[in-house]
């Protein structure tokens, strides 16, 4: 290693001479270091990684990490294909790099960006567009709000046809993922319990088995397996004292019957990204 290109620190003396590791041994130095800190192991469950780092990156990997410990290194790979950007693949040279940081920046529920990568398998390219995007925002959307109707419903009451549901959704959950991590699979297999469980809350029949499919719906959702409902947001409280007010103020017009000024209250409660809706239990709201 040259002395202009060593950095401070990043190379060593060695009996063949002077020089630093390399990155395949970097990524399995890091590797085994957090799986022996927090397992007490030296083999991988899952390694994952882009097809273009098949080789040499990973052979190599396997190769010192093995001769090292004497242990397979990893029991399954996961080669991802390339994140495309509008059409084109992802990289600095095309202009179009994005990062996690960029979209956090810019507001963006990290449970969208998941939801649009689990829409597609891990075997095909992904493209990250605006359109595509804005989609996921409204899908994650739409699981938060089914979300609080479970939350709000009874729990206590048994049904067959709501416990049906939730048994089917894990079921069909765990063959998707079974079947090569097939995550789109899994996804639509979630947006129809949702629609099959929401024509179920509709109907005059009522609540009942949501228990059961909420704690279903919780497990597939959560931060265990796909992790994508929306993140909960930090409110102010002086903002939340005001929607407060503002809410109270709305139920005594409606009660009134002054629906112009109920109708003037949500604009102005909208104004402020605050949606509200009216329940069984009383008027609702949220961030939006």
């Amino acid at each position: 290693a040259d002395a202009e290109d060593e950095g401070v620190g990043a190379a060593w003396d060695a009996p063949f001479g002077r020089g630093r590791p390399g990155w395949h041994l970097e990524c399995s130095a890091m590797a085994l270091e957090e799986i022996g800190k927090h397992a007490g192991v030296q083999t991988l469950d899952i390694h994952a990684g882009g097809i273009d780092l098949i080789f040499p990156h990973h052979e190599n990997e396997i190769a010192q990490s093995e001769g090292a410990t004497g242990h397979t290194f990893s029991r399954h790979w996961v080669h991802g294909e390339f994140l495309n950007v509008r059409g084109t693949k992802m990289s600095k040279r095309h202009g179009n790099f994005l990062t996690a940081r960029d979209l956090r920046e810019q507001g963006v529920d990290a449970a969208a960006v998941r939801l649009l990568f689990f829409q597609t398998h891990y075997r095909q390219p992904v493209d990250f567009t605006d359109e595509a995007l804005e989609a996921a925002k409204e899908g994650v959307r739409r699981l938060g709000e089914f979300h609080e109707r479970l939350q709000k419903t009874g729990r206590g009451e048994k049904g067959e046809v709501l416990s049906g549901l939730a048994e089917k959704l894990e079921a069909d959950v765990a063959t998707a993922l079974n079947d090569d991590l097939n995550a789109p699979r899994a996804v639509a297999a979630l947006f129809d319990f949702v629609r099959a469980v929401n024509r179920e809350l509709d109907r005059p029949a009522g609540p009942a088995g949501a228990q059961r499919a909420l704690a279903a719906f919780e497990r597939i959702t959560g931060a265990g397996l796909l992790d994508v409902l929306p993140t909960e947001r930090a409110v102010d409280p002086a903002l939340a004292s005001w929607v407060a007010e503002r809410v109270a103020a709305r139920t005594q017009a409606r009660k009134s019957k002054d629906f112009k000024a109920a109708d003037a209250i949500r604009a102005e409660l909208g104004a402020k990204g605050v949606e509200i809706e009216d329940t069984p239990q009383g008027t609702q709201w949220r961030l939006r």
